[in-house]
């Protein structure tokens, strides 16, 4: 081959035929190329056409196999040194046939497949895009086998500049599901894209839609910007709380419990923001919350349900908050022996509490625990120098364990120790003291010309000396004056009384360990007179005993009280009613009377006046009455 040969180049027409060509300045019409194979076989027309034009010299085959396979040559025929040869393989056989078909068969290329889109206002949207695309450019779309076309609720439109397809619901609904296949044909170009819009995807689609659709809605009036949530502060307190928006003074905002109004609720207009507080939490907060908002524009609601598992969540938060507040542990010292104890905001029944003695628990036949509203505590009882040692409060919220600690030894514990000892001295002592079990009533009224007699139960360790006084001086049993002393109990009786008898009574009780001296005034007023206008009835029902020592007295005490109002009740008549259990009450009330014609007994006997001890009355004959304290 000579200096001028040029190469011959293999590739694929406009019509997607394999060709030869070899591009020469020499080459034209009437100077064409001379094709042959293998160097010496003339070109089988059947298989293959010569052509040559502008420069170009083209051997096409019109239907390429294997067969067309070999070394082609060509030279110009009056220029013999421009020439060139190829060998054609069976590689390029196989290139050029997947070559041929795209060009026979052109695609429209895809820029983004088949999207899902929801729009705030719950309009659906599906889209895909392709490269650019002719005027000529056509679409058919079709759903499950059927072509569709565009509908009131449903808009399809095809942006040929873009190669933008659409499919905008407005609404969505269920028979809007199924497989989409958008067909687009530009020229020989074509192709078809599919979406499977089903299931699990269908589903959520059109959910969001219609949520979306529905909180479009809603915002168009007064709706909730935060729903109903709950929260614990760092003051172990319930919050319940919700944000209202776009609202305005015709507005109203209420809240349920259980279907039922709640009234303690607290709203901000101006922030939105309402709450509720609540700062003890029981099992009374349980059940489920809604809140309601709603003016002339529309209503908006929002729910909480505090139950079961989301119950315990509170519960085990307010717990943890509840520990988080515990103050350091602490020692305080009684009678029987080392109290520790804790503080916090308040404690919860939820929040779980445990005692230990050197990592170990606390011995349960010597401890004594407890707690009130806002403490916890453990009484270690007769402590001993056993006892020294690193003590642990362990509080567990559900979740985690919280824990204080106290350090009692050397020192610390022998004040303590010594405290305690001081205190049971003290305590043993003042059992031992000589005292007035129940004492006299402040103010006792009586008619004149009656009997009165005043009863007084008291203890000590020796058994007291016992003095009656009268204005402070002793009163001796003789005449008008009857004391009698039995067991733990001493009654003085003063017969025929007059009002020369008013004035302050005591009883003196006394021995080794100390005395006590309880008072109570008798006032004395004539027949026809009204009682002293401070001594009146007490609250307090009066209780009504037998006379003797306590083991005598029945088992089940009576209540004695008047039956109507004061200014509508009898003068003699009062009620009787048992105070024990319901089966050993009486089926009908007693009424006790005075004996004597009515008309001759004063509209008031006795009147007793306590201001905060019960005081027990005994009627021992006509127009005889004893108090016992």
């Amino acid at each position: 081959m000579s200096e001028r040969s040029k190469d011959i180049e293999i590739g694929v027409d406009d019509d997607g035929l394999i060709c030869l060509t070899l591009e020469a300045d020499e080459i034209h019409e009437e100077n064409p190329g001379l094709w042959s194979k293998d160097f010496r076989n003339p070109i089988d027309q059947s298989r293959a056409q010569p052509q040559s034009h502008s420069h170009k010299s083209v051997l096409t085959f019109p239907d390429a196999s294997e067969e067309d396979l070999g070394l082609y040559s060509v030279e110009v025929s009056d220029e013999p040194s421009v020439s060139s040869s190829y060998d054609f393989t069976a590689e390029d056989l196989e290139r050029l046939k997947e070559l041929s078909w795209q060009v026979r068969n052109p695609l429209i290329g895809l820029r983004s497949d088949w999207q899902v889109e929801v729009s705030e206002e719950g309009r659906v949207r599906l889209w895909l895009q392709t490269e650019s695309l002719s005027d000529a450019a056509e679409l058919r779309l079709i759903l499950n086998d059927q072509e569709i076309h565009s509908s009131p609720r449903r808009k399809i439109s095809l942006d040929k500049a873009k190669g933008l397809v659409e499919i905008l619901f407005d609404p969505l609904t269920p028979e809007d599901q199924g497989s989409y296949t958008a067909q687009l044909r530009d020229g020989k170009a074509k192709n078809q894209f599919t979406l499977v819009f089903v299931d699990d995807l269908f589903r959520q689609t059109l959910a969001l839609a219609d949520a979306n659709r529905h909180n479009h809605k809603r915002k168009s009036g007064p709706h909730f910007l935060d729903p109903l949530s709950w929260s614990v502060t760092d003051d172990c307190e319930l919050v319940i709380k919700c944000t209202v928006t776009n609202t305005n003074k015709d507005t109203k905002l209420k809240w349920f419990k259980d279907g039922k109004e709640m009234k303690q609720v607290v709203w901000d207009q101006t922030s939105g923001l309402s709450s509720l507080t609540v700062s003890q939490v029981s099992q009374e907060e349980m059940g489920a919350y809604r809140a309601l908002v709603s003016d002339k524009r529309g209503e908006d609601q929002s729910t909480l349900k505090l139950s079961d598992g989301e119950f315990d969540k509170l519960l085990q938060q307010l717990s943890k908050q509840c520990a988080l507040s515990a103050g350091p542990l602490s020692l305080e010292c009684s009678e029987e022996g080392f109290r520790l104890y804790c503080n916090l905001k308040y404690y919860i029944y939820y929040l779980k509490t445990s005692w230990l003695f050197k990592g170990k628990p606390m011995d349960q036949s010597r401890l004594r625990t407890g707690y009130s509203a806002h403490k916890v505590w453990a009484e270690v009882l007769g402590p001993t120098e056993k006892d020294q040692g690193k003590y642990t409060l362990e509080m567990f919220d559900g979740a985690e364990t919280h824990t204080r600690h106290l350090e009692l030894s050397g020192p610390e514990f022998a004040d303590a120790l010594k405290e305690y000892q001081r205190l049971k001295q003290a305590a043993l002592d003042a059992k031992r003291r000589a005292h007035v079990i129940k004492g006299l009533p402040d103010v006792a009224a009586i008619m004149e010309c009656k009997t009165l007699c005043l009863t007084a139960f008291v203890d000590g360790d020796p058994y007291p000396d016992i003095f009656w006084l009268r204005n402070d001086k002793q009163i001796v049993s003789q005449g008008q004056f009857s004391i009698v002393k039995e067991h733990k109990c001493t009654t003085i009786t003063i017969h025929n009384i007059t009002t020369q008898d008013s004035g302050k009574y005591s009883i003196l009780v006394s021995n080794q360990f100390g005395a006590e001296t309880v008072d109570v005034t008798v006032s004395v007023y004539k027949q026809g007179d009204k009682p002293p206008a401070h001594a009146t009835w007490s609250s307090t029902d009066v209780v009504l005993h037998r006379r003797g020592p306590p083991q005598t007295r029945p088992s089940t005490d009576a209540t004695l009280h008047r039956r109507d109002p004061p200014q509508t009740r009898p003068s003699t008549d009062a009620t009787l009613h048992r105070r024990g259990p319901p089966q050993t009450r009486p089926s009908t009330d007693v009424v006790l009377h005075r004996r004597g014609p009515p008309q001759t007994c004063s509209s008031t006997d006795v009147v007793l006046h306590r201001r905060d001890l019960v005081f027990f009355v005994s009627w021992c004959k006509a127009e005889v009455f004893c108090l016992q304290f």
